[in-house]
């Protein structure tokens, strides 16, 4: 039978959203993976380079600070150069920075994490950008979370597939896939970017305005507290990650073994929370308010934590984690989403860049002031029980951004 006009003019659009995020969601799933290899190969790559693994893991550091620097600009060079080859230069990035870090040398793992950083700082406002022009009003929140499980996807397969491959082949050898992995994607970006970065302009200045997308976001009082509030989530939800399983070990009662995969069950309630998540903001058309919803449920997660005791039955450390991990980081697609809404019309990349830099300034701070917390208190449970404070910011922030956005 003969399809209508009216039908191959709607398949048109919903093959190319599906296209869009099938790529954008590749793109974050690679940026992700090869961030957190690392991290996955501390203990191998610190043998090998004679250094403690403590060190290789902070590289993480590193890679944010570069990431946070580079969103001020990553606005302006997607709209001079095109988003999509803004993606594939972050995959090149990813790849050079595998390639250095195979290398074997130290030298050569400092330059892995710039370069780490320079791919994840252009990912998101190209990723979102592209997102943007595609993605129905009606669909925002699910298309966006969609594309956001390329995180916790990516932190999958550097658990699980990065440290099998370099126990089989070597750890030089695993980050070379990863590099020839990362360049096999941005190749077959290439037949796509003629019609994805139609709406570039060349002539677009990069460095005269490098502020404009952390100025836009100061100056549109509901992307500001959006922002504000994003900075106590993102704390949250890297100090849930850095430090359950240390908590879970030394005070909850838990060996090593059972409370990794406490943390890897976390992760895995984050991954279905940005799909839940994304298809309830979109179901009432409201992600300022689940975002607000996620920050009263983290709180009382978080007073729940201080609580526990080797004393607790398995089933109910499970139940609250499971818990706060399907809050805590299950949020980033329907934030991703709130800054494409409230951005003005075309500058939708530049507002996400300029989000990202509160963000990435989340992830910096948040496990520092853990640690400066645990220092002064001497409690693992009471210090997570602090995190309430930085949720209950988070809440505080969604509210006054609420009624901004209504004035």
């Amino acid at each position: 039978m003969n399809r209508s006009a009216a039908e191959v003019g709607a398949a048109a659009p919903s093959a190319r959203l599906a296209t869009v995020v099938l790529l954008t969601t590749a793109v974050q799933t690679i940026g992700s993976w090869a961030v957190l290899s690392f991290p996955a190969l501390a203990p191998e790559i610190g043998g090998s380079l004679a250094i403690a693994p403590v060190l290789v893991g902070s590289l993480i550091s590193l890679v944010y600070g570069v990431a946070m620097l580079l969103s001020l600009v990553a606005g302006q060079t997607l709209r001079r150069y095109g988003a999509c080859r803004q993606s594939q230069a972050a995959l090149v990035a990813f790849a050079l920075a595998c390639g250095s870090a195979a290398s074997g040398s130290l030298p050569g793992l400092v330059l892995a994490g710039l370069l780490l950083g320079i791919g994840y700082g252009l990912i998101n406002p190209a990723t979102s950008h592209l997102l943007a022009r595609v993605a129905p009003p009606e669909r925002r929140n699910i298309v966006f979370s969609l594309k956001q499980t390329g995180v916790p996807l990516g932190g999958v397969l550097a658990g699980l597939a990065t440290p099998a491959l370099a126990l089989a082949f070597g750890w030089q050898a695993a980050v070379g896939g990863l590099a020839l992995i990362s360049l096999l994607l941005a190749a077959a970006l290439i037949p796509s970017r003629p019609a994805l970065d139609d709406d570039r302009e060349p002539a677009a200045p990069v460095l005269r305005r490098p502020l404009a997308g952390l100025s836009l976001v100061l100056r549109l009082a509901p992307l500001r507290w959006l922002s504000i509030a994003v900075f106590f989530l993102s704390a949250v939800q890297l100090c849930l990650s850095a430090y359950l399983v240390v908590f879970l070990v030394e005070e909850g009662g838990l060996s090593l073994v059972a409370a990794g995969a406490l943390l890897a069950a976390t992760q895995a309630a984050g991954f279905s929370g940005r799909l839940l998540w994304g298809w309830l903001a979109d179901r009432i058309g409201d992600g300022n308010g689940v975002m607000l919803g996620l920050a009263g449920v983290m709180l009382l997660a978080s007073v729940a934590t201080a609580l526990v005791t080797p004393a607790w039955p398995l089933i109910g450390v499970y139940a609250l984690f499971l818990v706060f991990g399907i809050t805590a980081i299950g949020w980033n697609g329907v934030f991703m989403a709130e800054v494409a809404r409230l951005a003005p019309r075309g500058e939708v990349g530049n507002a996400t860049a300029g989000a990202l830099v509160p963000t990435f300034g989340g992830v910096l701070f948040g496990p520092s002031f853990f640690a400066l917390a645990y220092a002064a208190i001497g409690s693992y449970a009471m210090t997570f029980g602090g995190l309430a404070l930085a949720a209950l910011a988070a809440g505080l922030s969604l509210v006054v951004g609420r009624r901004a956005s209504l004035r």
